[in-house]
């Protein structure tokens, strides 16, 4: 399996998260996603910037972790 770009689109981020794209829309909004980085009409996440947020999520209270990004970070 290949890495995924250094900078995602939402629908890559979406697919290598396996998740729908309002998924991200709704994490980034509730600070579970960084926000991503605009550069003209581009809007691209920082792969390694999800990664360190999503492994961070051990330190999240269990009880109000989002129930997907738990089962994500349980794999």
């Amino acid at each position: 399996m290949s890495q995924p770009p250094e900078y995602c689109s939402i629908k890559t981020l979406a697919r290598e998260l396996d998740c729908s794209v309002s998924t991200v829309e709704s994490y980034t909004n509730r600070g579970l996603l960084p926000q991503p980085k605009k550069r003209g009409t581009l809007v691209r996440w920082k792969w390694s910037e999800v990664q360190e947020m999503m492994d961070g999520l051990k330190e999240v209270d269990q009880e109000t972790q989002d129930p997907i990004l738990r089962a994500i970070h349980a794999s």
